[in-house]
């Protein structure tokens, strides 16, 4: 398609769009300079309008009760919307069970070192890829990380294990989308994996 023919295309709907919102817009913005009255010209009478809507103490109730009632029912609907997906067949890429935690400890050393010692573990509860249930399941695993870190000033150091127990779980189980059924199709943790990272800062 080339730019003239898309150009074509899209104008009528841009105009009965803006037609559709900006006529209105616009007679909103006119009639809120005047009084109006049903079946009669308006008549124009400046700010006075907006002065009576700012004075008006139902203004303030009405601003609170709209925003009130705005949080409320969106979060009416989006837990209960997660809960039924979830009932249903379960939201793709959103386990319904998810945890982890962190264990840091820092401690000053002679010389104006400083050291670092901290672990952190994550469950990925299972879920599935898609809503369509023959895709197999994933998830159902823990990711874990130890480091150690030595830094003095502006520079450091970090010597780091990821996946200490070697796992291999699934993370991510799409693979091939055309053939689900007929091989297993995998993505594994990344293996136990010993690091060092040296830095510094600016």
């Amino acid at each position: 398609m080339t730019r003239k023919q898309f150009w074509l295309l899209i104008t009528p709907s841009v105009i009965v769009m803006f037609g559709f919102m900006l006529v209105p817009l616009y007679r909103t913005l006119r009639w809120s300079f005047q009084r109006v009255t049903y079946g009669e010209p308006g008549t124009g009478i400046g700010l006075a309008n907006y002065a009576a809507a700012l004075t008006d103490p139902r203004l303030g109730r009405a601003v609170l009760f709209t925003v009130g009632l705005t949080v409320v029912v969106t979060a009416f609907c989006m837990v209960v919307g997660y809960i039924l997906a979830v009932l249903i067949n379960g939201l793709p890429n959103a386990p319904p069970f998810s945890g982890g935690a962190l264990i840091s400890y820092d401690r000053a050393m002679p010389g104006g070192w400083h050291m670092r010692l901290s672990g952190e573990t994550a469950y990925v509860g299972r879920s599935r890829v898609t809503f369509d249930t023959q895709f197999p399941e994933m998830g159902g695993y823990l990711r874990a990380k130890l480091m150690a870190e030595l830094r003095h000033g502006r520079y450091g150091g970090q010597i780091f294990l990821t996946n200490p127990t070697n796992a291999f779980d699934d993370t991510f189980a799409f693979g091939n989308q055309f053939n689900p059924s007929l091989t297993p199709q995998i993505t594994p943790q990344r293996p136990r994996t010993l690091g060092v990272t040296l830095y510094a800062t600016y």
